[in-house]
């Protein structure tokens, strides 16, 4: 009750300063105000979005204070909120040298240099202002120098200063989340799997521990371990719905559909449904074969976000899938005319034409994948095949040598290139890239047979095989 009377206090103390200095300018009057007055009707006017008529308050006020430190900076503030940072600069250089210890001014000063993007200048002030800074304001300059530091890809001092935060401030959820940002983004998984378990030994209730945790493990692709920690952190948050997705996509990924589906769905009893959950809960019943569920809620995707590409490129493999291949086209090119960029669309968009025979308008897909993602398994070889069945065997071949340049290990590139050089009757290149592709990967030798069945009667393939088999 004594926290909200004072409250009540500041406002009508507020409300009486700016009443007066506006009955004052109205009547052209000069009336004093002191310093906290002054700063009271700057704050009312900025809460207004009126930074000018806070400008002419200060100025009034600097002809009443002309040596007010405060009033400078308050003069700062509002220029940074006009986004002016040059400007406020220039007021906070004339503070400074009236009140050079005035942890304020740094911190401004660090936030203006910060709006300049000129992150170490920020990061220089925000250090001044840890030296006088109490412990929720240190809490704050910390969290500001990790940020500058991320600003500038350091992200390793950035996990110094966001470890240090934890360790002096553990329950500040911010710190959690860009921690393990930091880590994965500098490709440092196995520090943050140290680290959160070192975290959640020391605070074994914190959901966020948890999650961090499972995150790690899941980007490591060890699924299990990231399910019992995210089931950790529902445990001690039921309603974290970010947890029940994470495990959902672990489910997944362990081909564990139906389990998927189900924590996917529970989600939505915790915050509102989102497009790519209806996606990946589409997604997960193609994989289990069931297409009127997977187009269900792929269209709920859309109808959700209409912008959810991968919704209506699922929708267009699911048509594919059944055959309808004209309505695959249509909604594929959906998806393509949302992302552009995306080689796997452009790659069933080019197998569907292939089906439909339009051959042409498949290699142009094709072509688009090996321009987008050159390191791709598949599509150097389906590509040079493409050239082939138009019966432009040079670029075939070109195609085939500039692929096996780019991935000289793709032993099912070199198997292809292999069977190709048979099918053109050049049987001494043809065994070199076999030579190759055996010594790589011997199992893999059975898609000689798929691409092209002829080579059984090869005896010269069979005889290199037998000896490998040996």
């Amino acid at each position: 009750m004594e926290e909200s009377n004072s409250r009540f206090n500041e406002e009508d103390s507020q409300y009486y300063s700016v009443k007066r200095f506006e009955e004052m300018v109205s009547n052209e009057e000069s009336l004093y105000f002191d310093v906290d007055e002054f700063e009271e009707m700057v704050e009312y006017y900025l809460d207004h979005n009126n930074p000018k008529q806070a400008l002419k308050v200060i100025d009034f006020g600097l002809m009443q204070h002309p040596k007010s430190s405060t009033l400078l900076v308050n003069k700062a503030q509002v220029f940074v909120s006009m986004h002016k940072p040059n400007q406020a600069l220039k007021y906070l250089a004339q503070a400074e040298a009236l009140e050079p210890y005035n942890i304020d001014l740094f911190q401004l000063k660090g936030s203006t240099y910060s709006q300049l993007r000129q992150a170490e200048k920020a990061i220089d002030n925000y250090k001044k202002a840890l030296e006088y800074a109490d412990e929720h304001e240190r809490e704050e300059m910390l969290m500001s120098i990790a940020f500058e530091y991320e600003n500038l890809n350091k992200y390793d001092l950035a996990i110094e200063y966001l470890s240090l935060i934890l360790n002096e401030f553990p329950e500040n959820e911010i710190a959690l989340y860009e921690l393990y940002f930091c880590f994965e983004i500098s490709n440092q998984v196995e520090k943050a799997i140290q680290f959160f378990s070192e975290y959640i030994d020391k605070d074994p209730y914190s959901h966020l521990g948890w999650y961090n945790l499972g995150a790690a493990y899941m980007k490591q692709e060890l699924f299990e371990k990231a399910i019992d920690a995210f089931d950790f952190s529902i445990a001690i948050r039921e309603d974290f719905a970010s947890a029940y997705y994470s495990k959902a996509i672990c489910l997944e990924n362990m081909e564990m559909y139906a389990e998927a589906i189900a924590c996917f769905k529970e989600t939505f009893d915790h915050e509102s449904p989102e497009s790519l959950t209806y996606y990946y809960i589409g997604e997960c019943y193609e994989k289990l074969e069931d297409n009127q569920q997977a187009l269900h809620y792929y269209k709920k995707a859309t109808q959700l976000d209409p912008f959810c590409a991968e919704a209506w490129v699922g929708m267009g493999a699911i048509y594919n899938e059944m055959g309808h291949l004209h309505e695959a086209i249509h909604y594929i090119k959906k998806g393509i005319d949302l992302d552009e960029y995306n080689p796997e669309f452009h790659y069933v968009f080019g197998d569907v034409q292939a089906k439909l025979g339009f051959l042409e308008e498949a290699l142009l897909a094709y072509e688009k994948v090996k321009e987008l993602d050159p390191d791709n398994q598949d599509i150097w070889s389906d590509l040079a095949w493409m050239f082939d069945q138009l019966g432009n065997v040079t670029s075939a071949m070109i195609t085939f040598q500039e692929g096996i340049e780019i991935q000289e290990k793709n032993d099912k590139l070199l198997y292809s290139y292999g069977a190709f050089l048979i099918k053109y009757g050049r049987k001494e290149e043809a065994l070199f890239n076999l030579d190759k592709a055996l010594a790589l990967n011997f199992d893999g030798h059975d898609i000689l047979f798929e691409i092209y069945p002829e080579i059984k009667e090869n005896s010269s393939v069979l005889e290199l095989i037998d000896y490998y088999k040996s």
